[in-house]
């Protein structure tokens, strides 16, 4: 997969292992943080190396998820209206 983090289990593979070119057109529609936590940790690689990139890339993903969990969403149920 693509991002580990989407619960909807998206593909973003092609069946041969090869990467898909609309990987990171899925992920945008899907969650635009994570298509930039995505791009971030390409650019990261690319310009201070392999290690140091990955590192920045899952330290900022794993920033992203605890930001995510520490705003849970909350509705209110109940009647609306006369109904």
């Amino acid at each position: 997969m693509c991002l580990k983090t989407m619960p909807l289990k998206l593909r973003c593979e092609k069946q041969d292992n090869q990467r898909d070119p609309r990987c990171l057109s899925v992920a945008w529609a899907y969650y635009k943080a994570e298509a930039d936590s995505f791009l971030a940790t390409f650019v990261a690689v690319l310009t201070m190396g392999g290690e140091l990139g990955i590192v920045a890339g899952v330290t900022l993903s794993i920033a992203l998820y605890l930001w995510r969990t520490s705003k849970p969403h909350m509705a209110i149920v109940g009647r609306v209206g006369k109904s």
